[in-house]
């Protein structure tokens, strides 16, 4: 309704799609230590829709490195093909806005436009969604040495960062052309243990040498 100028509206709920989100860190150890490498993975769900671009965005302890280098191999992006790949990483924890990660996908940029898409996931009857998932992709993850022990450094699907830049961004998938929002989207985390050091002498790890390392 029209008033003096200005309008204003109800927001209407848009229903929630059965898309679903990974981010997950990989290949490290078991025990993963300070100044270790692994990856940070993307994969995603969808079994009755094209995804025809997405948005993520994702913060995360500014104890860890991301690398803005995406791999795709072995990944459904790869067979598929995009036209347009983004990859903005803020490391800078002094900018007042945490460390962010955002990663930008669309299929089909340039005309002539053929209709490319993500296609719906695979899987059976009883198949969890994390089964029948694809990889998207993932970016070189470091453990700095600043990380603190017996801990999580954690990264977390976020809203509204806006990276290097100015404009604010939010997680979205693009499916018939319509932006959305409201999806699933799993966290991760990197759990750092104390590294023992050898030191020669000290037998029974106490910091120590004396006769207690003898015995």
């Amino acid at each position: 309704d029209a008033n003096n100028g200005s309008c204003g509206c109800e927001p209407v709920e848009i229903p929630a799609e059965d898309t679903e989100l990974w981010a997950e860190a990989q290949d490290f150890p078991e025990e993963a230590h300070a100044g270790q490498d692994g990856n940070l993975c993307f994969y995603y769900y969808d079994s009755d829709d094209y995804i025809q671009g997405m948005t993520m965005t994702l913060c995360y302890d500014c104890d860890l490195t991301v690398t803005p280098s995406w791999d795709w191999h072995g990944s459904i992006v790869e067979q598929v093909g995009t036209e347009y790949l983004a990859v903005q990483v803020d490391d800078d924890n002094g900018d007042g806005d945490g460390c962010e990660v955002i990663v930008a996908i669309l299929m089909d940029a340039l005309p002539p436009f053929d209709g490319q898409t993500l296609p719906q996931t695979p899987g059976q009857t009883g198949d969890s969604s994390e089964d029948a998932r694809l990889l998207l992709g993932c970016l070189p993850l470091h453990i700095d040495d600043t990380a603190e022990c017996d801990q999580d450094q954690e990264i977390n699907w976020c809203n509204g960062i806006n990276g290097n830049g100015n404009v604010t961004l939010y997680n979205n998938v693009v499916i018939d052309y319509e932006s959305l929002q409201n999806y699933a989207r799993n966290d991760t985390s990197v759990f750092v243990v104390p590294e023992q050091i050898f030191q020669r002498g000290d037998c029974n790890s106490d910091d120590k040498v004396d006769l207690a390392d003898a015995a």
